[in-house]
């Protein structure tokens, strides 16, 4: 998994619809990981 900063490849720095439903779908993931792995 990469991280890329707000905005690359997205030309102006207005975060599209789609960029934040991933940044919340990995915010959930990474919720998931993080608590299966504390289990």
């Amino acid at each position: 998994m990469r991280e890329n900063p707000p905005g690359t490849g997205n030309g102006p720095l207005v975060p599209s619809w789609n960029d934040v439903m991933v940044q919340t779908e990995s915010g959930f993931y990474l919720e998931k990981v993080r608590h299966q792995s504390l289990a």
